[in-house]
């Protein structure tokens, strides 16, 4: 079920000392990989598969097909990792001013989402119930819903 590939195009220098972290990365999944029923590791550097790493099974069956490269899997709620990430860097590029702004979202009813800034998106303090329905004053609760997250990616879009 265990399936293991490390493609290393470089043997000495500063990068060969990464793929010790790569190693124990593996090493790691490795070593937990009775916990879970399937994971996968792809790592990507400058265009180059430089990391991959496969275990289990989609299903518990008979009839399982196992985890490789062509696996997909549902990412749920770690996207709200990567959309903070996406916001951290676009404060760092200048693309926003401040992760208090709440003037992002012109094309929403005023009304509803008027106050509301990036940060009360990113931490579930929004009070949105979506985009058109206000559940509480934001800021002042935490409710956990994907509305955030959903806005905050029609924030994305308008740095493309």
């Amino acid at each position: 079920m265990f399936t293991h590939r490390v493609i290393r195009p470089w043997s000495t220098g500063t990068i060969s000392r990464k793929w010790n972290l790569f190693d124990s990365l593996n090493q790691y999944i490795f070593k937990i990989q009775s916990l879970v029923s399937a994971a996968s590791v792809l790592i990507i550097q400058d265009g180059v598969i430089v990391n991959e790493w496969y275990y289990g099974s989609h299903e518990l069956t008979e009839q399982n097909r196992k985890v490789d490269e062509k696996s997909q899997f549902n990412i749920a709620s770690i996207r709200k990792t990567y959309k903070g990430f996406a916001m951290s860097l676009a404060l760092y590029e200048g693309k926003i001013k401040s992760l208090n702004d709440s003037d992002y979202l012109d094309d929403l009813d005023e009304d509803v989402i008027a106050g509301t800034s990036i940060s009360h998106l990113l931490t579930h303090t929004h009070g949105l119930k979506g985009p058109w329905k206000r559940v509480f004053p934001d800021g002042t609760d935490w409710k956990y819903n994907n509305a955030g997250v959903n806005l905050s990616g029609l924030i994305h879009r308008t740095f493309r």
